[in-house]
């Protein structure tokens, strides 16, 4: 419950310069109280040592203002993959849960570390989502209302934010799961959702969601934080929570003002997927443009080009991925013997192939022989 500037990390690491420290050491000073957690030298994780003109102190802070955007997709409502995205199939069980499910799991299990780490930070939650509105054919659009937009493919469009938690400093977190739960079966009826014909008012997919939107309204709420600033809080992070693998259909301006108020601000994002990892990078934005072509050369194509870019500002982590046993999909995992029993051995090349294969996504994964 402390406020650091990053002035004051610059002399609180000058102030340590030839000390002696060790995993669990605490150091004090000016006020600023901190905890040595873990030090590493080079790639390797290491018990002591002492702090020179070259080390980099990394501060984590214990008790900053976290707000999570939720996503409320159609996705959100859908069933996940059974099958987990790490390791091998064969050794877990499949099971059968809604995305918004594996978010809850993922929030208790979140809320047990930072209960049992007595962090104090200050959490806010926001659902969002994009309501597209559909008339009956020859019926006049109304426009009339400040809240409907129209996107680039002609179809009108409502945003909706409601914050569900605000500021939640509670050490009982776990209270707060039944918050989210009981606003998550009341959400379709506050934003008036409808599958009537004629009178449609249907959920946008995660791809086509207001995300960069959500962000940018965040953002007002943070741009002063220098004004009249909490002095109990370190650190600002916006971490968006999407049921959809981190593809994203924008618009190219909005883009480029989302990342540059970022930079600007100095203020972290991170994205957490509930689903599955794409077999291409992620994330990525795309978004359309009108061509500058002749109508000759446009004839009989549409006049809208696309594109992509991907956002190096935004890390993309998804919650399959927190295995310890087993961190990565592809990883490989062979012993010397048999590295050396295949270069020696012809046989090796129709036992590699007999090998099983197994993965989450329904492509084929590699595992060594026993």
């Amino acid at each position: 419950d402390q406020f650091v500037s990053r002035g004051d990390m610059y002399n609180f690491q000058r102030q340590f310069w030839g000390s002696w420290v060790y995993e669990g050491k605490r150091l004090s000073f000016n006020g600023i109280r901190t905890n040595t957690k873990v030090i590493r030298h080079g790639d390797h994780v290491v018990r002591s040592g002492i702090i020179t003109e070259e080390t980099k102190l990394t501060f984590r802070s214990r008790s900053a203002r976290i707000i999570w955007l939720v996503q409320m997709s159609s996705e959100m409502w859908d069933f996940a993959s059974p099958y987990e995205a790490v390791g091998n199939q064969s050794r877990h069980e499949s099971s059968c849960k809604v995305y918004f499910d594996k978010f809850i799991e993922f929030v208790r299990r979140l809320f047990g570390k930072w209960k049992k780490l007595q962090l104090t930070h200050n959490l806010t939650v926001v659902f969002f989502s994009r309501t597209y509105i559909r008339h009956r054919e020859g019926e006049k659009e109304d426009l009339g209302s400040s809240s409907v937009h129209v996107d680039s493919d002609g179809r009108m469009y409502e945003d909706h934010y409601k914050i569900v938690l605000d500021n939640e400093t509670n050490a009982d977190w776990d209270s707060l799961i039944l918050t989210l739960k009981k606003e998550f079966v009341k959400y379709p009826t506050s934003v008036k959702w409808n599958l009537t014909l004629g009178n449609e008012r249907i959920p946008s997919t995660a791809s086509q969601g207001n995300v960069l939107e959500a962000i940018n309204i965040t953002l007002n709420l943070l741009h002063l934080h220098y004004i009249d600033r909490d002095l109990h809080r370190t650190g600002n992070s916006i971490v968006v929570i999407t049921p959809g693998s981190g593809v994203f259909e924008i618009e190219k301006n909005l883009a480029g003002i989302t990342k540059q108020r970022m930079m600007d601000n100095g203020i972290g994002s991170d994205m957490l997927s509930l689903g599955l990892p794409p077999l291409h990078v992620a994330p990525f934005f795309l978004y359309k443009e009108k061509s500058t072509s002749t109508a000759e050369e446009i004839q009989g194509f549409d006049d809208w080009k696309t594109y992509f870019e991907v956002p190096h500002w935004m890390n993309l982590s998804f919650t399959d991925y927190d295995k310890e046993e087993e961190p990565m999909l592809y990883k490989e995992q062979f012993t010397d013997d048999d590295i050396f029993a295949d270069a020696m051995s012809a046989s090796a090349v129709q036992r590699e192939n007999d090998t099983p294969w197994h993965a989450s996504n329904g492509f084929l994964k590699r595992h060594s022989p026993d």
